[in-house]
C-alpha cells in the first residue's frame, strides 16, 4: 500500500521541481504589510511580491500614485484585504 502511495507522490514532486526550474515567478503585488507577508510565506520561490504599502501608512487614507498605478497595471495578480481597508484601491482596479 505504501509503494503504490509513494509512487505518484514522486512522480507529483519531480513535476512540481522540473516545472519550477524554468518557470519564472509570478509577479504579485500586494496592498498592506500582512498581505505582502502571507504570500512570501504561501508562495516561497514561486512569487516575487511587492507591496505598495509601507509600515505606517493607513490603508484606510490610501491613494494610489502613479507609481503604484503602473505596478498594478504590470503584475500578474493582486492581492488585497478588502472590505474598504484599502480606501480607493477599487477605484484604480
Amino acid at each position: 500500500m505504501t509503494k503504490s502511495l509513494l509512487k505518484p507522490l514522486i512522480a507529483h514532486c519531480s513535476l512540481l521541481i522540473a516545472f519550477s526550474a524554468f518557470a519564472q515567478p509570478l509577479n504579485v503585488v500586494t496592498t498592506v504589510g500582512m498581505i505582502a507577508d502571507v504570500t512570501k510565506s504561501v508562495g516561497g520561490e514561486c512569487v516575487e511580491v511587492t507591496g505598495l504599502m509601507g509600515p505606517g501608512i493607513d490603508p484606510h487614507l490610501y491613494k494610489a500614485s502613479a507609481s503604484d498605478v503602473r505596478t498594478l497595471q504590470r503584475t500578474d495578480i493582486i492581492f488585497y484585504s478588502g472590505y474598504n481597508l484599502e480606501g480607493q484601491l477599487g477605484e484604480v482596479l
